[in-house]
């Protein structure tokens, strides 16, 4: 599932098994019950407010039978602020990648404006987009979680930097009983 279906392009390409569904996760209907839910690649640090996020755990909650797991990963606040520290650039084959990063301490926020270059023949054509992430505490997101009917079973530290981590990997249940 996803809300682009430039992003779902690129999925239903990869796997014609897959059932591909465009929906927001702030607003998930499903006719399904399932034992596993995951959303990976930091897509929940791009829902801005937190009553959206209190949305998706309770939309996934419905999701989920009872015992079912939603494992979810997120950056940390202190990953936010390191990207915005300089801008970077990255070579992706015959494209160049650039971004500038500012980051918003009192709400956490980071607003990035990246810039892909594509070769496009001899000439090369510039690409603008606009990207907005926030951070969430680990006490935050536990009371989300509990208001929802999930319980934060475990938080694994995925990547550090400089000896502090920059990606966290989140597993939650749906106890049984509940509902």
């Amino acid at each position: 599932m996803d809300r682009s279906e430039a992003m779902l392009h690129v999925a239903r390409r990869k796997s014609a098994r897959v059932r591909w569904v465009r929906q927001d996760l702030e607003r998930l209907r499903l006719d399904v019950q399932a034992d596993v839910v995951t959303c990976h690649f930091d897509a929940l640090n791009h829902v801005l407010e937190a009553d959206g996020l209190r949305r998706v755990f309770a939309n996934v909650a419905r999701i989920l039978r009872p015992g079912g797991l939603f494992q979810f990963d997120l950056n940390t606040r202190f990953m936010l602020q390191w990207l915005s520290t300089s801008e970077k650039l990255f070579r992706v084959g015959p494209h160049a990648f650039t971004a500038f990063n500012a980051f918003r301490l009192a709400v956490g926020h980071r607003h990035v404006q990246p810039a892909l270059v594509r070769a496009a023949g001899r000439l090369y054509r510039k690409v603008l987009v606009s990207v907005r992430e926030r951070s969430y505490e680990d006490a935050e997101l536990r009371r989300m979680l509990r208001e929802a009917g999930l319980r934060l079973e475990r938080v694994t530290v995925l990547r550090r930097l400089k000896g502090r981590p920059v990606r966290k990997v989140y597993l939650a249940v749906r106890p049984p009983g509940r509902w």
